[in-house]
């Protein structure tokens, strides 16, 4: 009798699962629960969702067994929308849910070969985020709650450059959507899905209050994640904070405005950071509003002085003034 020889090859997670497997991770850790949707839907459900301009054809079933299962699903929001209405009905009324799944979508009217599937991460929030208690009153959930898990999953990920820019998307609120995009590894913007709450008429349509949903293509999340790790020693010196305040037209958004400080301050900008947002009396009779930032400032060999940081302020100032016809507030 002889033993089985050969080279042995220890099993691993693909980057894709591993992947997959930290985003399960960071989403439950965060109160999310995981749902397993069908990928087969109703067509109904194709004219309330964002369609990918490439890809803007439908795929339909030959011989579907019912019309609820008729056609291949183009986006993980309407089954999330169905789920979470379902839980709302029998008595459930916050409901945090994920899914991750493929979607499917064709640029031919006629099929001539297999459909496209994109890996996407789909996302549900609504009710309160926390229960109430004798010292803590519930809080409604909001946009930022749903904004800040997708940044701290990126973050996570080891993905640092993204931002979220407004947009109109059919089926999601007007002023209350944001398109997301992460920056390749030659700073190209690369459009990623979007976050937003749901228009009102999809909300009333589904039996939801407030709604709060987002929905991310995972292909370029996989090639940008990376788990490594960098460490730096603590700072010797201490830091410089220096706040500035401004007025400008209440159309300019905040992270233009960041972008901008963060180009013309220099390597010595360590952080930036709003502190403070006024648009009410009569600022909001002129369409204006005011908007604070706190900057801080280290030098890593020596302790910055007033000398130093002057003429730096001054080109952040100057900055703003030029690109976004800011005033300093008084």
């Amino acid at each position: 009798m002889s033993l089985v020889q050969g080279v042995t090859t220890p099993g691993k997670l693909t980057n894709e699962q591993r992947i997959r497997r930290s985003i399960r991770h960071i989403l439950i850790q965060n109160g999310f629960n995981e749902t397993i949707t069908y990928s087969l839907t109703h067509p109904k459900h194709f004219n309330m969702i964002p369609v990918n301009p490439l890809y803007p054809q439908a795929v339909f079933l030959n011989n579907p067994m019912t019309e609820d299962r008729s056609m291949l699903r183009m986006s993980l929001l309407p089954h999330l929308l169905e789920t979470a209405s379902f839980n709302l009905k029998y008595g459930t009324e916050n409901v945090s849910i994920f899914e991750i799944g493929n979607i499917y979508c064709s640029n031919e009217p006629v099929l001539t070969q297999l459909p496209q599937e994109f890996p996407c991460l789909g996302m549900l929030l609504t009710g309160k985020r926390n229960h109430s208690h004798w010292n803590c009153p519930a809080q409604p959930v909001s946009y930022y709650d749903i904004k800040g898990t997708v940044e701290k999953m990126l973050n996570y990920l080891g993905i640092e450059n993204y931002s979220f820019e407004g947009a109109k998307i059919q089926g999601l609120h007007p002023g209350r959507t944001a398109s997301i995009y992460l920056k390749d590894n030659d700073g190209n913007p690369i459009y990623v899905g979007y976050a937003a709450q749901l228009h009102p008429d999809v909300q009333k349509q589904y039996d939801l209050k407030e709604t709060f949903v987002l929905e991310l293509s995972l292909k370029p999340i996989y090639r940008l994640t990376d788990f490594g790790i960098s460490a730096q020693s603590a700072p010797k010196y201490p830091s410089v904070q220096r706040d500035i305040a401004v007025v400008v037209h209440a159309h300019v958004f905040a992270a233009a405005m960041i972008a901008g400080i963060k180009s013309s301050a220099g390597e010595w900008l360590e952080e930036v950071s709003i502190f403070d947002v006024y648009s009410s009396g009569s600022l909001a009779q002129t369409g204006q509003k005011s908007i604070a930032f706190s900057l801080v400032f280290r030098h890593p060999d020596r302790t910055l002085t007033d000398d130093d940081i002057y003429p730096v302020y001054e080109r952040v100032v100057n900055t703003l003034k030029e690109q976004f016809a800011a005033e300093l507030r008084q």
